[in-house]
């Protein structure tokens, strides 16, 4: 009896332990920014409403990606900041022409980009939300 419990006890705790499934945007779950993940369409949007581009290269499989939808892209500050972009991200497994467009090499990699697709300044490697929120602040203001 105590074996049957002990198993249980464990494959239950095990159950939570993989990864999330996926968001409503093909992602693992990221918070109250609204993510699109067609790049084309957030391009689109982009340049109709004047704004530049916030682009998370992402895998699904990458802990220092997971550790940023978790703190980084929950921040108040970095939301806040983010208002001022159309965000979206991009699974580099899935899209890996895109990544390769832009040079992505190691991931999470935050780019800007104008709503044409050139660059304006960019991230590479796990960012905490202060340092995110500070940039997203300059790149806004220019």
């Amino acid at each position: 009896m105590r074996k049957v419990l002990l198993v249980t006890v464990l494959l239950a705790g095990l159950a939570g332990c993989g990864p999330k499934a996926p968001g409503p945007r093909g992602s693992v779950e990221s918070g109250p920014i609204a993510w699109m993940s067609s790049f084309d369409a957030a391009k689109t949007k982009a340049d109709k409403e004047h704004k530049l581009l916030l682009v998370d290269f992402y895998a699904t499989w990458c802990g220092p990606c997971k550790e940023m939808k978790e703190t980084t892209w929950k921040s108040p500050k970095v939301i806040e900041k983010a208002a001022a972009f159309v965000p979206v991200e991009v699974d580099v497994d899935q899209n890996s022409s895109l990544a390769n467009q832009y040079s992505i090499s190691g991931i999470p990699a935050v780019v800007i980009l104008r709503p044409d697709g050139t660059e304006v300044d960019r991230r590479e490697g796990m960012r905490e939300a202060p340092e995110i929120g500070k940039w997203l602040d300059e790149v806004a203001s220019k």
